[in-house]
């Protein structure tokens, strides 16, 4: 009950609201602005409620982005390191306030009202959604660090990708800063739809942004029903695109070919993904001998 009511209400800055945003393939995106700085570790999860929407309820949903809000400080300096005519204080950036987002997709019960009052609370078609009272609990464990492995591959099915696009932020700037032993990252998305990838067009443009990006990161997207194959043209040789499903052992033991240091295979997806993944990852172990970490993540909502 504390830590619900710390991450939710401060003096300064007042509570917790979420904007609520309707996306293609009856999915939400949510934002949660807290009142408070909340250290966000990649791969965790949090349980949300939400003000006129089952406000009894809350449910875990994992983090996909995290901004924090900085205020300048002014911090002292000690007299022996102060020059004649020299100020007594410098400025700092302070994080004061975090912002947490998710993607929801519209199941029944909970999810399926949170998405309909988003539609319907829409005022502004210029951008569809609604702002409204939250409370957000966590986070939560459920973290793996992928910090020491030299190659991380990454599958995800459908709305999956929060889980998946945490890690590729942390790991591409990581890799920047020299603060990482991965040297490539391998995204493996599955999409219904192209319209899909509009549920995180935001925080993927500002990964490939990143610096260095492109010596680490290679993105496979994989549409399933594309509605026509032909306009499918890959961005470039790190990020491609696909019609279809994936020949996943194929694309595995590709990877293996190319790996680097020790390697990790994670998941979060629909159960049939998540063993067509760990099978995939057998075969390889036991075809090349090779050692693979493989981790299965929660895929509830």
């Amino acid at each position: 009950m504390f830590r619900l009511a710390y991450c939710n209400w401060s003096r300064a800055r007042g509570t917790t609201t979420a904007f609520v945003e309707p996306m293609p393939g009856e999915t939400c995106r949510v934002t949660l602005s807290l009142p408070r700085y909340v250290d966000v570790q990649p791969g965790t999860h949090a349980y949300l409620r939400f003000s006129g929407v089952r406000s009894w309820e809350n449910h875990p949903f994992s983090i996909a982005w995290v901004e924090h809000t900085t205020e300048d400080e002014l911090l002292p300096i000690s007299e022996k390191d102060v020059g004649a005519g020299t100020s007594r204080s410098f400025s700092v950036k302070k994080p004061v306030a975090t912002s947490v987002s998710f993607v929801i997709g519209a199941h029944s019960g909970f999810t399926r009202k949170l998405y309909n009052r988003a539609v319907a609370g829409t005022a502004d078609l210029r951008r569809p959604g609604i702002t409204i009272r939250a409370a957000f609990e966590g986070p939560y464990a459920g973290h793996h660090s992928l910090d020491s492995y030299g190659t991380a591959v990454l599958f995800c099915g459908a709305t999956g990708i929060t889980h998946q696009i945490s890690y590729l932020r942390h790991l591409v700037e990581g890799y920047a800063d020299g603060t990482v032993a991965t040297r490539r990252v391998v995204l493996i998305w599955i999409v219904r739809d192209f319209e899909s990838l509009e549920w995180i067009r935001p925080w993927m443009d500002a990964i490939l942004r990143l610096p260095r990006r492109k010596e680490i990161l290679h993105i496979k997207l994989f549409v399933t029903r594309p509605k026509n194959p032909r306009e499918m043209a890959s961005a470039s040789r790190s990020v491609q695109m696909f019609p279809g499903r994936p020949n996943i052992p194929m694309l595995l033991a590709k990877e293996v070919s190319e790996q680097q240091g020790a390697m990790c295979v994670t998941v979060c997806g629909p159960g049939g993904l998540a063993d067509d993944v760990r099978h995939a990852v057998r075969g390889c172990q036991r075809e090349r001998g090779t050692v693979i970490d493989f981790v299965e993540e929660s895929f509830t909502w």
